[in-house]
């Protein structure tokens, strides 16, 4: 039975109680999947694609509709590839992110004999014989792993920003060519990770802002902005407000990076085209990137680094307090950037959105929340969100929304009894706030905080193994 049909039974033999989804409005749900989820997109088999720039050495014997091996033997600064082909080598263009030295699966889908450029589907890498795999020791990422799990053993204030750093450049482009129980043991440690100090970074940030920020720094009109801007109120809450702090939180920088220079390169380019000489300078494309927590932070770390040397090299009495306050100052910014860093790494980890709620919510202990997007099919592709919150007084309580053909399902796990009770009794709050949207809800659930009726999803593991798109 899929997960689909499994919540549909679920749902229709009323073997769990109906709840009250914590959002008065659950409409911006799939607002805020579809924005800017650049490094996060899951492409698929319909828009997974290459096109051949030039093949090197003799013609290939390529019919339409024959599915191809190509090992992957290089992949340029540009972005495109050198396969080996049925023994010979051909360049492609790609918006993929391929691993190299590991064997493709390509279909034909178009040929210069059909009248049109070659142009390859890719399918999916092919499965390595057992001899010739290598042990997760002994990869890169095993080895980051390692030296994760034994910082966590010596406690949390010993994992250095070096240690997730090294993580998240070890991890491949493509997620999906991890083993199910590596993915599982990372996203664990992760998880860990961002626990073993204490404090979640909500609260790392709140206590910095108010007391932390030195005298000499808390006056610059950085650190003031980030001040304003860094935490939501629970009681102003509305769609748009959450959607931009969830965009803000430091995940996606590099990802706006990208967009930003992507989108500099092709100013620059239809310049040189039209031939624009006017002086004029090119549009500003930063926007996105102004509000960003993270690259505040980096400008923040910066602006200390800066004072601490020009103290250092002009001591005096009344400078050793402000230098130790720079000094820890600098530390916190450290470890809240190692946070982000971490969450960077459970987004790429598990192919999704993956962060924490940037809000100012008097109770809630701890939140965090993943967006994901599955394969495309005929009828669109099927979207989640997770969110996990620890709240005073109430415990865990974790929500899965899924949207699938035009279909909600929602599902929470609440660790208080009571709390679980209250959710039950007024389920008619959620049915109509979905009603007065135009949105169906398909299925709605409640469960014990044990249950592992969606452990795939919640998991973050993969659409395409978990779902029927008949059900």
């Amino acid at each position: 039975m899929t997960i689909i049909e499994k919540w549909k039974s679920l749902f229709e033999n009323k073997a769990v109680s109906p709840n009250l989804c914590i959002f008065e409005h659950p409409a911006y749900i799939a607002d805020i999947i579809e924005a800017d989820m650049i490094n996060f997109k899951i492409t698929g088999p319909e828009s997974s694609s290459i096109i051949i720039q030039k093949p090197l050495g003799k013609a290939l014997p390529i019919q339409l509709g024959e599915t191809l091996e190509a090992l992957i033997s290089d992949i340029q600064p540009s972005g495109a590839v050198t396969l080996n082909v049925k023994g010979s080598y051909i360049t492609a263009k790609t918006q993929l992110q391929l691993e190299k030295d590991l064997t493709a699966m390509f279909k034909v889908i178009d040929t210069p004999v059909s009248g049109k450029e070659l142009k390859l589907q890719f399918v999916g890498y092919k499965e390595q014989p057992e001899q010739t795999k290598q042990k997760p020791a002994d990869t890169p990422l095993g080895r980051a792993m390692g030296d994760l799990s034994q910082a966590l053993a010596k406690g949390g204030d010993k994992i250095a920003p070096k240690t997730i750093d090294n993580v998240l450049k070890s991890l491949p482009h493509d997620s999906s060519v991890l083993p199910k129980d590596v993915k599982q043991q990372l996203q664990t440690l992760l998880q860990e990770s961002l626990k073993s100090t204490g404090q979640n970074i909500q609260t790392k940030l709140s206590g910095f802002f108010k007391n932390q920020v030195p005298e000499s720094a808390a006056q610059h009109p950085m650190v003031q902005n980030l001040k304003t801007e860094l935490m939501l109120n629970i009681e102003k809450l509305f769609p748009p407000q959450i959607k931009n702090a969830l965009q803000d939180t430091g995940v996606a920088l590099e990802a706006k990076l990208k967009a930003v220079a992507d989108k500099l390169a092709a100013s620059v380019e239809k310049d040189a085209i039209t031939g624009r000489t006017d002086g004029q300078r090119p549009p500003d494309f930063s926007a996105p990137i102004k509000g960003d927590l993270k690259a505040g932070l980096l400008k923040l770390q910066e602006l200390l680094t800066v004072q601490e040397k020009e103290i250092t090299a002009k001591p005096s009495k009344l400078s050793e307090q402000t230098l130790s306050e720079i000094k820890a100052s600098s530390k916190t910014v450290e470890g809240i950037l190692k946070d982000i860093e971490t969450f960077q790494a459970l987004s790429k980890a598990t192919d999704s959105f993956y962060t924490f709620l940037p809000l100012d919510w008097k109770g809630l202990r701890e939140g965090e929340v993943a967006f994901k997007k599955g394969e495309e099919g005929q009828n669109g592709a099927p979207f989640s969100c997770r969110i996990n919150l620890d709240l005073e007084g109430h415990g865990k309580l974790s929500t899965l929304i899924l949207l699938h053909r035009g279909e909600f399902f929602v599902s929470f796990k609440a660790g208080d009894p009571e709390f679980k009770n209250v959710l039950d009794k007024n389920s008619d709050g959620l049915k109509n706030a979905f009603r007065e949207k135009g949105l169906y809800l398909k299925g709605l659930t409640v469960l014990d905080f044990g249950d592992a009726s969606f452990g795939p999803l919640e998991n973050l593991e993969g659409f395409d193994k978990l779902l029927s798109v008949k059900a």
